[in-house]
């Protein structure tokens, strides 16, 4: 769930709460893993569109994810990727509406003309260069049959999946409070360092805009910080905006639902890895124009690491994995947070007249 702006606000904000670590501090962990992201980042890869079949069908996802599992059995990484769902009707007409606005502005400077005099069309506008061509802003999107072509490579892998009945970020976090992944975040801290509570926390995710909601047209997320730091929630945010212009019909309060109550399946069954079909991957893989060599390699990478693995149990990677005794919110970005359910954090009070999600 893309929260606009929010990565460099909470950076500003609360620098501390982000770090990096290398993949090597997360051995023997379970890691939940959103597919679409992966899978879109493969696909509009620098040179990726030119990876394909004999049918003229883009391979560069199955190049990029087998890859990836190697990367992180190498790291003793257990890896289960997670499906979107069918999207909630919120974020089907969001996106229609963000996909023809695009078109519109990609088209208009395609053209040379000047941009729109909105200020969020202009945002948009100042990352478009003379002269360009419509096709290169388009990013290719992953269809049923990509994702189907990554479900038969993962199920080849020995790699779980799980199928989420909505949303697969939702889905990853049900994982981490059920004990069945790890991930780290410290959202308290964020929490404390933004002065917010959680559900003011999420009035800011909504008032930022997000894949369900635009925000309003010229209002930065710090000024939306500041905005919900004085009223607390966004009835009272929207009674005192009088110098912004309102989206029509604004669905916040069905946004909040959408955050407080996603739709998750809440009875996965217990994640197992199994070994790799190395003739089935080679197959599947040469039959979509890989070279049988090269594969060769990667899914030795593969073996490799679990073989290294045997100081301990190979059951270890291949059975299902035991509960964590302590189970840490599963979060890979900051915008997940606000499903996390977490109030550890010391908050100002609620604003009078605010009432919760």
């Amino acid at each position: 769930m893309g929260i606009k702006g929010l990565a460099n606000l909470v950076a500003d904000e609360a620098p501390e709460s982000i770090k990096s670590r290398g993949l090597e501090e997360y051995s023997g962990k379970t890691i939940a893993i959103d597919t679409s992201i992966s899978v879109c980042q493969f696909l509009n890869a620098k040179g990726s569109r030119n990876l394909k079949n004999k049918d003229d069908e883009q391979t560069g996802h199955l190049r990029g994810l087998l890859y990836r599992v190697a990367t992180f059995m190498e790291a003793g990484i257990k890896p289960v990727y997670v499906f979107d769902g069918s999207p909630p009707a919120l974020k089907k007409k969001h996106a229609i509406a963000e996909r023809n606005l695009r078109r519109q502005i990609t088209a208009q400077a395609a053209k040379g003309a000047p941009p729109p005099k909105k200020p969020r069309v202009q945002l948009q506008q100042q990352t478009i260069t003379q002269p360009i061509r419509q096709e290169t802003l388009i990013k290719e999107m992953p269809t049923n049959k990509i994702f189907d072509q990554c479900k038969k490579l993962f199920a080849l892998l020995g790699i779980p999946i799980v199928q989420a009945p909505r949303e697969a970020e939702a889905q990853c976090v049900r994982l981490c409070k059920d004990g069945k992944a790890y991930a780290e975040f410290d959202g308290a801290h964020v929490l404390e360092k933004l002065k917010l509570s959680r559900d003011e926390f999420i009035d800011l995710c909504i008032l930022c805009g997000c894949d369900y909601c635009p925000n309003i047209e010229g209002m930065e997320a710090k000024a939306a910080l500041d905005m919900i730091r004085k009223h607390g929630c966004l009835e009272h945010v929207l009674k005192n905006a009088e110098s912004y212009q309102i989206p029509n019909d604004w669905p916040y309060k069905n946004v909040r639902l959408l955050f407080t109550e996603p739709d998750v399946d809440k009875n996965v069954a217990e994640l197992q890895w199994e070994k790799p079909d190395e003739e089935g991957v080679i197959a599947f893989l040469v039959s979509h124009g890989f070279n049988k060599k090269h594969l060769t390699t990667a899914i030795g990478r593969i073996n490799k690491a679990l073989g290294l693995k045997s100081q301990k149990p190979l059951d270890d990677f291949y059975l299902a994995p035991k509960k964590e005794k302590k189970t840490v919110k599963l979060q890979t970005s900051l915008e997940k947070f606000y499903q996390s359910g977490s109030t550890s954090a010391v908050a100002p009070p609620k604003k009078e007249g605010c009432s919760s999600p």
